[in-house]
């Protein structure tokens, strides 16, 4: 005979609030009003695939089970998931690329990697060449800041501080002396 238990980051899982993942009544917090209830259900069943809520749900999770110090760092993952999905839903509204690509020109890349002729190895103008895709991409602040406006949240100052110190812990760049945390 054989017991296996569940995946429960070390049954932090167990510890977990259970809670909507929005409000669901206008009242008291664990009210469920039906109006709201149905636009969540609806919502989420519309969206589950394109917003590829499975993995949004696991990072979210996690996210919840992290211990203090890493937490903003599975936060701003699981928001920026949920932005590069919203984003993708709606090309027309966020585009990929800062100029239009028959702005830009598909030619464009390919004159540029044409140039890559110098006497480096092949992984190194592999590399370059990888790269130069990159140029004409948007920032992924840019692309936020449009979503939030899209959908109606403005985002303050000490938030917009917090997810610039969520964004420099991620990528290892320590904080200044003196700098709100």
């Amino acid at each position: 005979m054989k017991s296996r238990s569940a995946y429960s980051i070390d049954r932090k899982v167990l510890d977990l609030v259970v809670l909507p993942p929005a409000p669901l009544g206008a009242r008291w917090q664990h009210e469920i009003d039906r109006v709201p209830f149905t636009r969540l259900v609806n919502a989420v069943f519309h969206n589950y695939e394109a917003l590829d809520f499975g993995n949004l749900s696991w990072a979210y999770w996690h996210a919840l089970c992290a211990t203090p110090h890493i937490a903003s760092v599975h936060f701003g993952a699981a928001i920026e998931m949920l932005l590069r999905q919203y984003a993708a839903m709606k090309p027309d509204r966020f585009p990929q690329g800062i100029i239009a690509t028959a702005r830009f020109g598909s030619g464009f890349p390919v004159r540029l990697r044409g140039g890559c002729k110098t006497g480096n190895p092949e992984e190194k103008k592999n590399a370059l060449r990888g790269n130069i895709g990159g140029l004409n991409r948007v920032h992924q602040r840019d692309t936020m800041e449009a979503i939030l406006k899209d959908i109606g949240i403005v985002l303050g100052p000490d938030e917009s501080q917090a997810w610039k110190r969520r964004n420099d812990a991620a990528h290892g760049i320590a904080m200044e002396d003196g700098r709100r945390a």
